[in-house]
């Protein structure tokens, strides 16, 4: 399936280059809005100065702790502080796509303090660009 237009109506540069699909992860303190380590975020916005041809999605996450609702409405919060970040350091809104899943996707294995650290977190995703497909410019997170 193709990718999604991207949201309203964004006209990201010509694709010149391929550009990798990338991941990374962003962790949060118990019950906090903010990033733990806020730096982490600049090579993000670094990487998305470098390629103004992506977009990215943010996808809040929560450890189990707490009513269901909460966690839900604070991992929504979580995103929109990554999402927030990039913007004050200029990312155009167009290019973000953020929500938070809450307790939706809770990781588990390492033992209950380890997967309740782990839990609090945002994942950070770009899709990969490829300047053969004629509809580059459209990849949506």
């Amino acid at each position: 399936a193709k990718p999604a237009l991207p949201p309203t109506g964004l006209r990201l540069p010509p694709c010149a280059a391929p550009v990798p699909a990338w991941r990374s992860e962003i962790y949060f303190e118990f019950g906090g809005a903010q990033p733990r380590e806020p730096e982490s975020l600049d090579a993000l916005v670094q990487r998305l100065r470098d390629h103004p041809e992506t977009t990215v999605r943010i996808t809040g996450h929560a450890d189990s702790t707490g009513a269901s609702a909460y966690n839900l409405d604070l991992s929504r919060k979580q995103a929109a502080a990554v999402a927030s970040y990039f913007v004050e350091h200029g990312i155009a809104v167009q290019r973000i796509v953020a929500d938070g899943h809450g307790e939706s996707e809770i990781v588990t294995g390492q033992g209950r303090a380890r997967d309740t650290a782990l839990g609090r977190r945002v994942h950070v995703t770009s899709p990969a660009i490829d300047p053969s497909d004629a509809d580059c410019r459209r990849a949506s997170p």
